[in-house]
């Protein structure tokens, strides 16, 4: 979108938004945000646990073949009665999720994930956030071409 050089975004206010409903030729959609508190790291690696091990059983027990489809289905059922945890699973740490269970994914990929959280926390407590993503990127390197 092309906007002129002299244009200036201002936030819409409620009581412009009711101004702008009244005329029938606007649309105006409305939506909600809902604002989530961070999982301490501690809470995140112990969900991360609980993940891999949840997909090693999965696969293990499993009647079929694995599916990654399957497995978070069931996945998502399970942690239903844990709002923490099915909010990890479905919401805030999908990346995390969709890494470890993937059908080829295996203790390596686990260990990444544990090693990333671990990175994220050092660098919380004041480490220099470059040389800890580094080192990190040098370990994935020398994981995948060794």
């Amino acid at each position: 979108m092309n906007l002129p050089e002299d244009y200036e975004s201002v936030a819409m206010t409620k009581e412009r938004l009711e101004e702008l409903k009244q005329d029938s030729s606007n649309v105006v959609y409305e939506y909600q945000t809902t604002t989530v508190d961070a999982l301490p790291l501690d809470r995140v690696k112990e969900y991360t646990r609980r993940v891999y091990l949840f997909r090693i059983q999965f696969e293990r027990d499993g009647e079929e073949k694995y599916t990654e489809a399957s497995c978070r289905d069931a996945l998502t059922k399970a942690a239903e009665g844990d709002g923490a945890f099915h909010r990890f699973v479905t919401y805030t740490h999908t990346p995390f999720v969709d890494l470890l269970l993937k059908p080829r994914s295996g203790i390596r990929e686990f260990r990444n994930a544990l090693h990333m959280i671990e990175v994220k926390a050092r660098m919380n407590n004041g480490e220099g956030g470059n040389e800890l993503l580094e080192a990190y990127k040098k370990r994935l390197l020398d994981q995948y071409t060794t």
